[in-house]
This record gives C-alpha cells, structure tokens and sequence, in this order.
C-alpha cells in the first residue's frame, strides 16, 4: 500500500513540473495568427470566449497592435486566463503598471477614447456604441460616436461633416 502512494506522489509532482511545460509548448507552436479559445470560468458559472492574436514569439499581443492594416487592443491584465482583444468596448489609449516608492502598485490606463467593435477593429468614423459610463448596465441606450483616422473619438468639437458632439463625444 505505501509503494502505491509513493507511486501516486511521484507521478503527480512528475505531472505538475511537465504540464506547465506542455502549455507552454502548446502556445509556443502558434504563431502570428489568430486564436480563438473557449473557458470555463467557475466565479460566473459559464463559459467565456476570447480571440487572441499571437505574434512572432509565440505570446498573445498586448496593448495596441496591428495586423492586415486593422488595429486592435489586447488585454494587459493578466489576473486570470480570460484575457484576450477587447470586442464590443472603450479601450484605452495606454495601459501603464508601476510601483512607486511606497512600494504600491498602481495601473495607469490613460483615456478611455478608442473604441473596439465587433470584430474587434478599432473603429474609424461614424459608428454607435452605449457611453462609456453605461458599459455595463446599458440603461442609457446607444448613443453615436465620431473616431478621427486615428481612432480617437472627437470631443467638444464638430466633426469633418459638419456634425457637433458633446464632451464625451457623444452627437446629440
């Protein structure tokens, strides 16, 4: 009986040093293509989707990256596994962590004035998105936004239509 334990006890710390190894492998094998996975996620009950664009060394993109002349917004925080391109969300013009001389660490987004959509592209020109307040109850409705060429949604000013949206960039 004790040999068999001491079997179960090898094998087992055995496959807790390879494993990592293995995942590692696995992700190391994709490269500069996309990645869709699908979790499990246990703290909500229900399986979360991510898209994923891995690059030349074989790591998902982070912050803002461009592939095929489109640019999109790859999650920077890695406290779990769910993490992938922001879909249908505000993005950040940059995300910043620290640690200052307090020994406290910080995150620094920058503004939220970039806007991914659907297929997860930053937007361009006119499209429609809920207010960057209202993410995620929704209870103000959608509202119509104006992205320069470079993606930064205009704010306090008209757009080159002629078309003028409020501080937060909204048309009304």
């Amino acid at each position: 009986m004790k040999k068999k334990i001491k079997m179960l006890l090898v094998s087992t710390l055995i496959f807790s040093l390879i494993s990592p190894l293995a995942a590692i492998k696995a992700y190391s094998a994709v490269r500069n293509e996309w990645k869709h996975d699908v979790y499990f996620a246990p703290h909500v009950g229900l399986n979360i989707e991510t898209w994923n664009y891995y690059g030349t060394d074989g790591k998902p993109k982070e912050g803002w990256f461009c592939v095929d002349g489109k640019w999109y917004y790859g999650d920077q925080e890695h406290f779990d596994n769910y993490y992938g391109i922001y879909i249908d969300k505000w993005a950040p013009a940059h995300y910043k962590e620290y640690v200052d001389s307090s020994n406290v660490w910080h995150q620094d987004f920058g503004d939220f004035d970039y806007y991914c959509g659907s297929d997860g592209a930053m937007k361009t020109g006119w499209f429609q998105a809920y207010s960057q307040k209202d993410s995620y109850n929704k209870k103000y409705g959608v509202h119509w936004y104006y992205a320069g060429s470079d993606g930064k949604i205009l704010k306090d000013m008209y757009t080159t239509d002629g078309y003028w949206v409020n501080s937060e960039g909204i048309w009304k």
